[in-house]
């Protein structure tokens, strides 16, 4: 049988975290984002990666857009 890692330590190496990752659901992004809560310790990390996501909200004022978005994602991350 062939090896493809010699050892252990080569493949943590050659494994590199995400720095980014996009979630392109508009409609329901927002709600993915409590399994992200616990991605450093999962993953055996301290970084996290900038997380992008992409949502559709109506509202009448940028600053109301912010309101309504910052109420959705405080639902599903309260410490947000």
């Amino acid at each position: 049988m062939r090896k493809i890692y010699k050892e252990k330590d080569t493949y943590e190496k050659q494994f590199q975290y995400p720095d980014h990752i996009y979630m392109n659901l508009p409609v329901d992004a927002i709600e993915f984002l409590d399994v992200l809560s616990n991605y450093a310790t999962e993953m055996n990390t301290d970084k996290m990666p900038l997380v992008h996501v992409n949502c559709f909200v109506v509202a009448d004022s940028d600053e109301k857009s912010k309101h309504l978005l910052s109420i959705r994602i405080k639902k599903v991350l309260p410490n947000f």
